[in-house]
C-alpha cells in the first residue's frame, strides 16, 4: 500500500542497479519515480543510514510528518516539524503515537536527531528531549 509501483521501464533500471528492495520506512519506488521523472535520469542510491525526506516516510516511521505524501491519506496524521530560535522541534501526531511509545519515541530521537540539535516535544509536562 506504502510502496509506489514502477514502470517498467523503470524497474528494468532498478533491477540492474539492486534497487529492489522495498524499504521499511521509506517509499523507495516513490523517490526513484518522481527523481527519474523530475531529472530525467535515475537518482543515486542512498548510502546505508542516509536520511531521505520526509516526503517518503511511511506511517510507522517514527517522525512521520505533514510533510509525507501519506500523511492523511486514510488516517494518518503525521507529526509537525518547527523551526524556532535555531532548533527544529518535532511535535509527533496521532499516528506517531499510534506506532510508537513515547519510550520508542525518546529513543529513536536519541540515537538519531537529537545529535543533529533537533528536539521531540511530547505530549505532556516535561516531555522535552
Amino acid at each position: 500500500m506504502y510502496d509506489t509501483k514502477l514502470p517498467s521501464h523503470i524497474k528494468k533500471i532498478a533491477r540492474k542497479k539492486k534497487w529492489t528492495k522495498n524499504n521499511k520506512d521509506y517509499d523507495i519506488n516513490g523517490y526513484i519515480l518522481e527523481t527519474y521523472e523530475l531529472l530525467n535520469k535515475f537518482p543515486p542510491k542512498p548510502k546505508k543510514g542516509i536520511h531521505l525526506t520526509d516526503v517518503y516516510k511511511k506511517p510507522w516511521h517514527p517522525t512521520f510528518s505533514t510533510q509525507s505524501k501519506y500523511h492523511e491519506i486514510g488516517k494518518n496524521e503525521g507529526g509537525t516539524w518547527v523551526t524556532a530560535n535555531l532548533h527544529w522541534y518535532f511535535i509527533p501526531g496521532k499516528t506517531n503515537y499510534k506506532y510508537h511509545t513515547k519510550k520508542e519515541l525518546k529513543k529513536y530521537w536519541k540515537h538519531t536527531e537529537k545529535a543533529n540539535g533537533n528536539i521531540l516535544v511530547l505530549k505532556g509536562k516535561n516531555n522535552v528531549s
